[in-house]
Formats: structure tokens, C-alpha cells, sequence
């Protein structure tokens, strides 16, 4: 209504066209009051169909503070979090894609190896529960989320190289699709200390994603290292006489290569089969859990998770 047609003819009656939405109204009821049926107060959930791009449900809820944002829809796109240990996998497939005999890449989880020397002093990184897993593989370093493995992985890697990787990921850089566009995530953004860059191996320091962003790093697993666009619109027309025509384009965007997204999908299985996931075990259910340490404004630790 507020076109240059509509300035220049106030009072002429004009009728916008119609929409369908990739939202699906009984499944984003259902999850609604599935959240507050368990008293979940603060969650936000993204569902969609990797195979089509289509967002099936994006839901926000938050008791929120004077200082937090209300839940609500837009927190999907636009709340950023630490991904804590969700963001292995995405660095598992960026380092099998720098160099694919890393698959076999060796980690011996005790004391003494969870000390990483940095340019900034000894820093040690403990596994959840101060728990040491012994010598493992990737496979099992997902499964069991170890955190030393994956700092001693990114230690492996190029700098640059991972830079690049991590960029095709939607990390460190801008990102944005015909329908909408969501808060940029950072791996390491501009920060220059070692011990944040390390630290962003488990999705923790100046590493953060959006939901709809986590969602879609999941998608390109699933889709053998393809994105297809997202898309919220499913069709339109210009005005209520019109046919609908369908608003989802097809376009695919190559994140990582199969060989990798498709070895790392197989090294979630293990998560739910055998590892921190085992409660949720179901036939070919294939996931990583995350929780990550939350912090206050100034950097200083709360006692609370993002799980």
C-alpha cells in the first residue's frame, strides 16, 4: 500500500496478494506445547527439511530479563550463542577437507595432554565431568565430545587454510539468502589471542551461530556437504486473482565436500549409539550434543549453560 502507486492514489482501494508459508502449523503447535508442557522456559527450536530447504518450524521461547530479548520468533535468526561441542563436527568435516588422512588422526586423552602450550602461558582445558577418555579416533572424540582432541585437531590445521574452510560454513563472514538473512557467526572473529582461537575448537570464546545458523551447518551433514537455500516462502501471488507461484528456487551452495559431511553424519551415529547422546538412541539417529559455559557481558563466567 505504501508504494509510489499508493502515495499518488491515497484513495484508491488496493488488496495484496497471497502467501503460503514452509511453516507447518500443527508441528509448530506441537512443539510449543511440548516445550511447556516440560517447563521449558528458555529454548529455542529449528525444523526443516534438508532436502527441499524448507523451514518447517522456528520457535522462541525465553523468560526472559530486563536485560534479554523476549522470545520470539526473530531469535532464531538473530540470537547468537556459544555452540559449544555442536561446532566439532563443523570442524571435523573443514579438517577433512584440508587434508582427509586426518580421519585417522590419534589423540591420547589424559592429564598431561589436556595442557596446551600457547604464546600466552600453559593453558589447561578440561573434558566434561574431568573425565579422560584414553587414546581414541575422530569417531570416538565425537561420539564422547572430547574437547582435548579437538583443540590438538585444530592444532593440525593451517590457520588460513581453516580460516577459509570455516568461512564456507557461514563463520567470519556475511550471510544471507533471497528470503532472509541471519546474524553473522564467528569462529574466531578479530580476536588475536591464542588461547580464544584454541577455545573455539570446542565452540566456546569468540566462537557463536545463530539457531537457523546450526540448523543449517546440520543440513549440509545431512546433504552430503550441499546447502540447499533456505526458504520460509513456499509460494505467491502479486494479487488474490493470481495463481500462486512456488518461491523455492532450488539453488544448492557446496559447503564441504561428500566425502567429508558424510564421513562425519556416519561419526554421529556414535554419539547417540554409545556416547553423550546414548539417551536419545533411536535407529539411525544421528546427532552432537553441545553445552556450553555462559558468560556475562564482560567475559566473566555465570555458573550457567547453553545446552
Amino acid at each position: 500500500r505504501l508504494d509510489v502507486k499508493g502515495l499518488l492514489h491515497p484513495g484508491e482501494a488496493r488488496v495484496g496478494g497471497n502467501v503460503q508459508l514452509t511453516i507447518d502449523k500443527e508441528l509448530q503447535t506441537f512443539i510449543y506445547s511440548l516445550l511447556k508442557e516440560n517447563g521449558m522456559g528458555n529454548a529455542v527450536v529449528t525444523v526443516s527439511n534438508w532436502k527441499t530447504g524448507e523451514i518447517l518450524a522456528a520457535l522462541s521461547l525465553s523468560d526472559h530479563t530486563p536485560d534479554e530479548p523476549a522470545g520470539e520468533i526473530s531469535s532464531v535468526f538473530n540470537q547468537l550463542y556459544s555452540p559449544g561441542s555442536t561446532f566439532k563436527v563443523i570442524l571435523a568435516a573443514a579438517a577433512l577437507d584440508i587434508d582427509p588422512d586426518l580421519a585417522e588422526f590419534q589423540y591420547d586423552c589424559t592429564s598431561a595432554n589436556h595442557v596446551f602450550h600457547t604464546e600466552e602461558g600453559d593453558y589447561r582445558i578440561s573434558c566434561a565431568g574431568n573425565t579422560y577418555h584414553g587414546k581414541l579416533g575422530m569417531a570416538e572424540a565425537i561420539a564422547y565430545s572430547c574437547n582435548g582432541y579437538f583443540i590438538s585437531l585444530l592444532q593440525q590445521l593451517p590457520r588460513d587454510k581453516l580460516a577459509e574452510k570455516v568461512k564456507n560454513w557461514g563463520f567470519d563472514t556475511t550471510v544471507s539468502f533471497d528470503q532472509f538473512a541471519y546474524w553473522d557467526q564467528t569462529f574466531s572473529g578479530e580476536s588475536t589471542s591464542e588461547v580464544e582461537y584454541l577455545l573455539g575448537a570446542i565452540g566456546q570464546g569468540n566462537c557463536s551461530i545463530a539457531p537457523i545458523g546450526l540448523n543449517l551447518c546440520t543440513n549440509v551433514l545431512f546433504n552430503s556437504g550441499k546447502l540447499q537455500e533456505p526458504v520460509m516462502i513456499q509460494k505467491k501471488s502479486a494479487s488474490p486473482d493470481e495463481e500462486m507461484i512456488s518461491s523455492i528456487n532450488g539453488k544448492a551452495y557446496e559447503v564441504c565436500s561428500e566425502m567429508a559431511a558424510d564421513k562425519v553424519k556416519e561419526m554421529m551415529l556414535g554419539v547417540t549409539s554409545y556416547g553423550t547422546g546414548k539417551n536419545f538412541e533411536m535407529d539411525g539417529f544421528a546427532a552432537k550434543t553441545g553445552t556450553a559455559q555462559k558468560a556475562d557481558r564482560e567475559g566473566n563466567l555465570t555458573g550457567y549453560y547453553t545446552v
